[in-house]
């Protein structure tokens, strides 16, 4: 039974959540003769927050916790070589 017929359930979609992101860069860049540069820059990187795969699913509220881990879109490695 619903108090008002007609209604559907409502979706509460909120923004609420928190992250935390460490990083390692390094960047060489080494200059040649015949104005030549090459460079190659290296980030190592972890991205963890709470449930980011969960979409709608209501997180467990006895253990949050257990939602804990790498993001979705976490981007552990790079590397960029270029040259001009």
């Amino acid at each position: 039974m619903r108090p008002f017929e007609g209604f559907a359930s409502i979706i509460e979609n909120s923004d609420r959540g928190s992250s935390i992101y460490n990083a390692m860069q390094v960047n060489l860049k080494r200059r040649m003769t015949n104005n030549l540069l090459f460079g190659v820059a290296y980030t190592w990187s972890k991205l963890l927050d709470f449930g980011s795969s969960r979409g709608y699913e209501l997180p467990d509220v006895s253990n949050p916790g257990i939602d804990y881990g790498p993001a979705d879109f976490d981007l552990r490695n790079v590397l960029v070589v270029d040259h001009v």
